[in-house]
This record gives C-alpha cells, structure tokens and sequence, in this order.
C-alpha cells in the first residue's frame, strides 16, 4: 500500500508542478489550463488519503507528502501575488479612467464580460 500512496502523491506533486508553470507563465490560456491539474492534484491526493485510512504514512511516504505540502504552498503564493496583481492593476485602471472620488480613492471600475467565438 506504501507504493500506491507514494505513487499518488507523486502524481499530485506533478500536477502542482504544472500549475506552477502555468501560473508562471501568466498567459490567459495558461491560467485557463490550471484548472484541470488542479482538480486532477486534488484526485490523487484525495486517493492517497483513503489508503492512510488504513495504514497510515510512513517514511518515503511523508517525505513525499512534505514536499507535496511545500509546493502546494508554491502554488498557493503564485496563486495569491496573480490577484494581487490584477487587484493592483485595477485600480491604476480605474484612476486612469475615472480619476478620483471626494475620498481620494479611484472610483469602482465596471468590468463587462466579453464571449469570443471563432468559427
């Protein structure tokens, strides 16, 4: 059993290794793509974890969920400096475009949603 948890964990870890790229590489489509390694991250240790029902981790095995751990945490970090970033960028966009209110703060910016479809 300490094999098919491992080998799940390694999986997991492979999958944040992809969301790590993605998220680095910040392009639209690349974000876009960080769902299914996610959900798929999510799956194998979501298995892994019914194993340790019955035996519980041990050796190689939680020094694989350590380093899981440290990742995850990784992604979690890109994951908040993105919307700290898009945060940010909104409202310089929003100064931009409607300047101030009486409080000093840029107004709220209407954001529309937008569909693109290519035939």
């Amino acid at each position: 059993m300490a094999a098919a948890s491992a080998a799940h964990l390694g999986r997991a870890r492979q999958e944040i290794e992809t969301v790590c790229k993605l998220l680095i590489a910040a392009s639209p489509e690349a974000i876009g793509g960080c769902e299914g390694s996610l959900a798929a991250a999510v799956g194998a240790m979501h298995e892994a974890r019914e194993i340790w029902k019955k035996t519980p981790p041990e050796g190689r095995e939680v020094l694989e969920l350590k380093d899981l751990l440290r990742r995850i945490r990784m992604a979690r970090k890109l994951l908040e400096n993105g919307m700290e970033y898009r945060e940010k960028w909104g409202r310089l966009l929003a100064t931009m475009v409607g300047g101030y209110t009486a409080e000093g703060n840029p107004p709220p910016l209407c954001q529309t949603g937008q569909i693109s479809v290519a035939g």
